[in-house]
Parts: C-alpha cells; sequence; structure tokens
C-alpha cells in the first residue's frame, strides 16, 4: 500500500455516492485545519473517490492543490463498490461510551472548536 499525492482536480467524487457529506463538511474542515491531513482518500485506478469524500469537499474548501490517496488497484470494481458501502456503514454502528467520552472532553482545551455533533 502507497500513499500518493494527487491534484484535487484529478479526482471525481463517485457519481452514485449515496452518502449526503454536506453536513459533515464544516466540522472534517475544522479538523484539517487543526490537525493537517491525516487520513487519505481512497481512489479507484480512475482517480474515482471509494471512501473520503467529506475530506475532499472540505480540502476544495479550504483551497488545498493535492490530497494523500490510496489507490485501490487491487480490488474490482464490485469489491470497490461494496468496500465504500461497508467503509461508510460501520461508522453508523459504533456507539459512544458517553461516560468515557465526557472524561476524553473535560481533560482537552476545546474553547476553539466547534463540538456541536449533534449527539
Amino acid at each position: 500500500m502507497q500513499i500518493i499525492d494527487k491534484k484535487l482536480t484529478d479526482l471525481k467524487p463517485y457519481a452514485n455516492n449515496p452518502r449526503h457529506n454536506a453536513k459533515a463538511v464544516p466540522a472534517v474542515k475544522e479538523s484539517i485545519l487543526k490537525f493537517g491531513f491525516k487520513v487519505p482518500l481512497v481512489i479507484d485506478k480512475n482517480n474515482v473517490i471509494v471512501c473520503g469524500h467529506t475530506r475532499f469537499y472540505a480540502s476544495k474548501e479550504i483551497g488545498l492543490e493535492t490530497v494523500p490517496c490510496i489507490v485501490a488497484d487491487d480490488l474490482t470494481e464490485e469489491q470497490i463498490r461494496e468496500y465504500a458501502l461497508l467503509d461508510n456503514k460501520t461508522n453508523e454502528i459504533a456507539e459512544w461510551d458517553f461516560d468515557l467520552l465526557g472524561e476524553e472532553i473535560a481533560e482537552l482545551d476545546l474553547g476553539d472548536f466547534d463540538l456541536d455533533w449533534g449527539i
């Protein structure tokens, strides 16, 4: 697995992406600005985004020219579509431990970070 930088202008969002990303873009944008770009996009051999649409849109808003990507050229087209769905769905399956979350938040200085995540 190799991480490569790709120009945003060369990347194409998946036309049939069933996720609506717009509400998450501001939070991801804020995260990228504060911590840097830490999770690469996954793209297919044709530069179509498999995973990372929200990071893509946030990067465009920030004005980044390139983003780190992993090319999933070892998967078939069907596997890529399955992977994209499973990658997104697993985020919904996980649950918060609100007691531990409260402890983590209490120990951090998050005065400049918007925590209105709707949880």
